[in-house]
């Protein structure tokens, strides 16, 4: 029997295959201890990084959760401006189709001022037309 370490015993059959008793615990293992206590060290240390990667992955996921609501806000923001420029430019186009129609109702009502602006001038001289006879009437019954 040969001592490897204080705190295990190593039993040598002659062999690279060993049987290897811990004294702290009494197992035995087919295993060097210092690989063993490496295994177990690297064990702790794969455990830790799993872990953190697990941490890692729920910071992604929030992260993404985050930027998918984000990228939903924006979505219903830019909708609401389409609709917005639609309305706009609804309005824009019903402003001027009454600017036209309005446009068009001026001339129309200029022309009609103008042709009774003619009619009254005519009525007017008619008017001392009709006068001037009746002026010419009442001179001759006199």
């Amino acid at each position: 029997m040969m001592i490897t370490s204080p705190f295990s015993t190593t039993i040598d059959n002659g062999n690279d295959f060993g049987l290897h008793v811990d004294d702290d615990d009494q197992t035995i293992r087919l295993i060097q201890p210092e690989i063993w206590q490496k295994s177990q060290q690297l064990q702790e240390l794969i455990n830790l990084f799993l872990e953190k990667n697990d941490d890692f992955k729920k910071i992604v996921s929030t992260f993404v959760q985050s930027l998918n609501d984000v990228g939903e806000m924006i979505e219903r923001e830019k909708i609401k401006a389409i609709g917005s420029r639609s309305l706009i430019k609804a309005l824009e186009m019903k402003r001027d189709s009454l600017r036209e129609q309005y446009r068009n109702m001026i001339r129309e009502k200029k022309i009609e001022l103008e042709r009774m602006q003619l009619e009254h001038e005519l009525l007017r001289q008619e008017e001392l037309k009709q006068q001037n006879l009746l002026g010419i009437l009442r001179q001759l019954k006199r």
